[in-house]
């Protein structure tokens, strides 16, 4: 105490700048986790859900597509997980989601494209981050409605109401194109979906 009562301003200063070392390095852990449970959140409210289920191979092929799991199973697997009263209290919602790719058409032309299948009403709940544009909004969409990338549908000139064709391909690899009526954009970020 004497030697730090001494030079009281050199000790002031020493005790300043540990002080300002410390506060420095807990704001950047304090940034740094912020970020970390920032970045994590939006990836679990852009769709894609805390949780992801598929079958062994489906995370690291590079085909992910001949290892889907079936949509019988994954029924099956939500009931399971629903019915589960401890796991139940900590879920928030539950929504099935299919990754395909294919043909996108209309008179004008025709564009390779990525999708996804979704449930509209517990797709909705989940993600935050994904900016809809559908008049009728996502619960009221029909088997028939399609919602495009605005990117891609910019790209094709494509407008709502509009009629596309889709060309993809089967579980069992077979192709099949069926006709959809646009209903409305999201704004994904990738001009591929």
């Amino acid at each position: 105490f004497l030697n730090l009562s001494r030079n009281k301003k050199r000790s002031f200063i020493t005790a300043f700048g540990i002080a300002t070392a410390i506060c420095s390095v807990l704001l950047m852990q304090g940034f740094a986790k912020y970020s970390y449970d920032g970045l994590s959140e939006r990836f679990a409210r852009s769709g894609n859900g805390h949780i992801q289920i598929g079958s062994e191979n489906a995370f690291n092929a590079p085909s992910p597509e001949k290892f889907k799991t079936s949509k019988n199973r994954l029924d099956e697997l939500r009931d399971l997980i629903l019915n589960d009263e401890e796991i139940n209290k900590q879920i928030d919602g539950v929504s099935l989601r299919r990754k395909f790719s294919g043909l996108i058409g209309t008179s004008n032309g025709s564009e390779i494209f990525q999708g996804y299948s979704i449930e509209p009403i517990a797709y909705e709940e989940m993600t935050t981050s994904q900016k809809f544009n559908i008049p009728k909004g996502l619960k009221n969409i029909g088997k028939l409605d399609v919602v495009l990338g605005k990117t891609l549908a910019d790209k094709m000139d494509i407008k709502m109401g509009d009629s596309v064709s889709l060309l993809v391909s089967t579980d069992n690899g077979r192709t099949n194109a069926m006709d959809f009526n646009v209903a409305g954009f999201v704004e994904t970020g990738s001009s591929q979906l």
